[in-house]
Formats: structure tokens, C-alpha cells, sequence
């Protein structure tokens, strides 16, 4: 299956410099089927002259414009946009890649995307936070955490104290809107605070195309200011556009380390997609990607 990559790049140099590893290893293992990558570009100056001519490599600002909550609703509003412009540029694409800096193709991606993707009803994947019990190696937060914020989202009054303290009026304007989009992803199955963590993530032509005729992606301005994560975002819309959210090996996804060493990720065939290179027991982000680096050497 030909993909696009979309990598959301914020203002830090470091970003920059993470960006260019995970573009030499897209380049490497999928050559053929990662269509382009599509470089989400909020306010980060290093970008267009370290990357501009970066085969298949395009980079696009982020339409916020500085507006709203960089790393969730601005995020989530930047994504949204982009989704609907990569299916317009992209028509060839049978699904779009999310995957953070600091995540990392380590294995052909395409041929695992197309058997992930063959049932219809599933429109996005990765690793998820359901009602099962979290395998021990999980260090992220547990469903009731994430099921909190949007019963919170839904409640007719709520305080958030992020991006900055504030009201939001369920009973009014885009604030009502956003939340009948999660009254009705329950309404189609959608259990409260399911999430696809958003280290990486998948997205099918098809879920984006039912956003657009929706007309979700193109009220993003109305994402700008929300109090959420992009990825919980993204699995709610999943479900409101008659979608299911699958869990796949194919992502080895954690919040800030890996999940064992990187020559056990490397022996597992099911594994295209690590996160996050932060850390594993003591190893080093440097020394992390070394060792993917000194893998992907083996294909040249």
C-alpha cells in the first residue's frame, strides 16, 4: 500500500535534527511506497533550508498561525487540515502515516499497512488504550484517565486549566458541536477516552474522506482551542465517521521510552514503527538511533 508520512515538527532545533533521521530511514526501508512526506511545520525556522529539497519530502505551515494550544488542539486543527490536503495533492494514497519526531520506521511499511487496512470498517491504528487490562509494559495513562477528559468535554460547564485556565459552554456554539461529534462516535461505538496513542498512527483514504464530506475538516478553526490531545481527537472522529480503532503490533508505541532494546524490536517481524527514542534503561536518544542506523546500513 502506498502511504504519505505526516510529521507534525514543532519550534525546537532539536525537533529538526530528529526529523532528519526519521526521513533517512522512510527513504530507506519504503522507497516505493511512502508517496511523499509531508512535513507539518509549526513555526519551527530550521525546516526550509535543511529539508526543502529533500526528495519527495514537502513542507507545509501549520494553518494555526500560532493560534490555539500548540501541542493539543493546535496540533489536533494543524493535523485536520493537513489530512484533507494530503487527499487532494495525494489521490494515489491508500492511507496517511501520523508518526511523531521522535518516532522511527525501523522495516518496510507498506505491505503491513495494506493487511491492517483490508477491513473496511477499520480506519485507524496503532497501538490502543481500550477497557482490557494494560500489558505490564505499558507506562501510559489508563483508559478512566483519558475517559475523564472527554466526560468532562461533554459536561454542559467545565474549567480547564489548559492551554490556560478557561470555560468551555457545552450548550453554545463549536463547543456544542464538538460535543455531539463525541455523543455521536458513542452512538457508533466509541468507548469513552479510546485512544490510539499518538506516538504513531495510521489513518485510512477512506475515514478521511468521510471527515471531509462531513465538512470536520473544514471547521479545523473550531479545533484550534481544545483542551485534548490530537490522538484523542483523532480516535473519536474515527468513530463519529462510522470507523473502528484497531490495535497492531505493527506500532511499538510508548509515551517517552522504548519497550525493550532495540536488537529485540529488530527480531520482531510483526514491528514497523518505534516510540519513542527518548530513552530505554539508561541507553541514550544518540545511542538509540545509532543502533537503528547501523541496522538500516545493512539495506544500502
Amino acid at each position: 500500500m502506498r502511504y504519505a508520512a505526516l510529521i507534525p515538527c514543532g519550534p525546537d532545533p532539536l525537533e529538526a535534527e530528529r526529523l532528519g533521521d526519521l526521513l533517512d530511514a522512510l527513504a530507506c526501508h519504503d522507497p516505493d511506497d511512502c508517496a511523499a512526506t509531508i512535513v507539518l511545520n509549526d513555526a519551527n525556522p530550521f525546516l526550509s533550508e535543511r529539508f526543502a529539497g529533500y526528495p519527495r519530502c514537502r513542507i507545509v505551515d501549520n494553518p494555526r498561525q500560532g493560534e490555539g494550544w500548540g501541542w493539543g488542539g493546535g496540533l489536533a486543527a494543524g493535523e485536520i487540515w493537513t489530512l484533507e490536503w494530503i487527499a487532494r495533492e495525494y489521490p494515489d494514497v491508500g492511507c496517511v502515516v501520523k508518526m511523531d519526531t521522535d518516532a522511527l520506521a525501523i522495516k518496510p511499511l507498506g505491505s503491513a499497512l495494506e493487511s491492517v487496512f483490508v477491513d473496511p470498517s477499520v480506519g485507524i491504528v496503532g497501538s490502543r488504550i481500550g477497557s482490557d487490562p494494560l500489558p505490564s509494559y505499558k507506562t501510559t495513562s489508563p483508559l478512566s484517565y483519558f475517559a475523564r477528559k472527554i466526560r468532562k468535554l461533554r459536561a454542559p460547564v467545565s474549567l480547564w486549566r489548559m492551554p490556560r485556565w478557561h470555560f468551555r459552554f457545552a450548550i453554545f456554539g463549536h463547543h456544542r458541536w464538538m460535543a455531539s461529534l463525541c455523543d455521536q462516535a458513542e452512538a457508533k461505538g466509541y468507548l469513552e477516552g479510546e485512544l490510539i496513542e499518538g506516538g504513531a498512527y495510521a489513518v485510512s483514504r477512506a475515514l478521511i474522506h468521510a471527515l471531509v464530506e462531513a465538512r470536520v475538516t473544514a471547521r479545523w478553526r473550531d479545533f484550534l482551542d481544545l483542551p485534548l490531545g490530537e490522538d484523542a481527537v483523532m480516535t473519536m472522529l474515527a468513530y463519529f465517521a462510522g470507523f473502528r480503532a484497531v490495535d497492531a503490533p505493527l506500532f511499538c508505541i510508548e509515551p517517552s521510552t522504548l519497550r525493550c532494546a532495540p536488537s529485540e524490536i529488530l527480531a520482531d517481524p510483526r514491528v514497523g514503527i518505534v516510540h519513542s527514542l527518548k530513552g530505554y534503561r539508561g541507553s541514550t536518544e544518540s545511542e538509540l538511533r545509532k543502533a537503528f542506523r547501523e541496522a538500516r546500513k545493512v539495506l544500502l
